[in-house]
């Protein structure tokens, strides 16, 4: 099963994750201040019968793979790297 990984711990991709800085994402990232701003709700990966999908939906922008990402989808493949501020999640098949 398609998962995102931060550090030891994996999240399988089901229907829609949301990843930030609230509460209430799937995947919570901590914004410590300083570089790298995390908004509430940074992203969302949506699967579905196409594949794994990223959307970006803040101002700042996401990394994939070092690529700039901002307020736009791509889909993701096995290995793909994905940073938010300081944070380094992983996508594996």
């Amino acid at each position: 099963m398609p998962s995102i990984v931060v550090g030891d711990r994996s999240y399988p991709c089901t229907g829609v994750l949301t990843i930030g800085r609230g509460p209430t994402c799937d995947i919570v990232l901590p914004w410590t201040g300083g570089r790298g701003y995390i908004a509430r709700i940074q992203a969302q990966v949506t699967v579905d019968a196409t594949g794994v999908a990223f959307r970006d939906l803040s101002d700042d922008g996401s990394f994939i793979n070092d690529q700039w990402i901002c307020n736009r989808t791509v889909t993701l493949a096995d290995g793909d790297r994905i940073r938010i501020g300081v944070h380094e999640l992983v996508f594996v098949v």
